[in-house]
């Protein structure tokens, strides 16, 4: 699995630059795949990660300033109650 700051659609044009790229310049993800709260103790994203649990959290820091925690969750949903 590979992670990555969001895309976002820009009002302006950027002459052939990456604009996305640009903003996201200096930042560093963190990520855990235990469930617990990323933080920047956790393993810091380098590559695509192998997911040996289903829900991996990761959060973006840039210049000590902290995004939103994302999570994901993999595999099959267990169906609770009776058919």
């Amino acid at each position: 699995m590979t992670i990555s700051p969001k895309i976002h659609v820009f009002g302006w044009k950027p002459h052939g630059q990456n604009a996305a790229e640009n903003l996201s310049r200096g930042t560093e993800i963190y990520y855990t795949t235990d469930g617990t709260e990323p933080s920047i103790s956790s393993k810091k994203y380098t590559g695509p990660v192998l997911i040996n649990n289903n829900k991996i959290k990761a959060i973006a820091i840039s210049h000590q300033d902290k995004g939103s925690v994302a999570s994901e969750t993999f595999g099959l949903i267990k169906k609770t109650g009776s058919c």
